[in-house]
């Protein structure tokens, strides 16, 4: 369930075969039409789009924020750009949405979100001093934990950097437990890129309650990492 890559391309896809994609005069965000056709062609977490389509009469591309996330990751990514009142397809890029390149998009997207992009904007949340620096270690630190299941709270105490770690808990609002926000802000991501399951408690149609993790087969063969280091 690899989410943004999937609607990713899709995005692509689309924007190349409608020729771009309008905009908004005030936000530069896409016009109504386009946010609700992609609706339709996303995938999307269980009971997200009813939840949206519940709390909005209309929907438009903010009320929609993986949509709207998705958007500027591509524009950071250097896959579509602004030109005449509509988002367009960056021609020299479209050689990537051929299928045989599919693994060279992903690379691209995925570099691009936890390099150019600010990571917490995919989650609306509050930036902490650290974390996006923080992310090639956690990566390395999970790596190590082999393919079995994971308590969360078991992982958490292994894969931050100690001044990430600092700050993470230092922020913490004391209303907040640490494991939905490590949930929310982190591992919701990785999932999203396809590199991790979790499992938990379904309180609701809208609420869930996370307990543990493990790697899936794309995180090993995507990730590598380099422990060899120069004196």
């Amino acid at each position: 369930k690899v989410h943004y890559f999937y609607n990713a391309r899709t995005f692509l896809l689309e924007i190349e075969k409608e020729n771009g994609f309008e905009i908004t005069k005030t936000q530069e965000n896409l016009k109504r039409k386009h946010v609700e056709a992609l609706i339709d062609k996303f995938k999307w977490p269980k009971n997200f789009i009813e939840k949206v389509k519940k709390f909005n009469k209309v929907i438009n591309e903010e009320d929609v924020w993986p949509l709207h996330t998705i958007r500027v990751l591509l524009e950071i990514a250097g896959m579509i750009r602004k030109y005449k009142g509509k988002y367009r397809l960056v021609k020299k890029q479209a050689y990537l949405l051929e299928e045989k390149n599919a693994g060279k998009l992903f690379q691209l997207l995925f570099s691009a979100y936890y390099k150019k992009m600010n990571i917490v904007y995919s989650t609306n949340s509050d930036p902490i001093p650290y974390q996006q620096e923080s992310i090639p270690y956690m990566l390395y630190r999970m790596q190590l934990m082999g393919n079995r299941w994971h308590p969360i709270h078991e992982v958490m105490e292994n894969v931050f950097l100690p001044e990430a770690s600092f700050e993470f808990y230092s922020t913490l609002p004391s209303y907040s437990s640490p494991v939905i926000r490590f949930y929310y802000d982190l591992l919701i991501p990785f999932k999203n890129w396809g590199l991790i399951e979790i499992r938990g408690d379904q309180k609701s149609a809208y609420e869930f309650d996370p307990k543990e993790i493990r790697k899936t087969s794309l995180f090993d063969d995507f990730l590598q990492f380099n422990e060899s280091f120069e004196g």
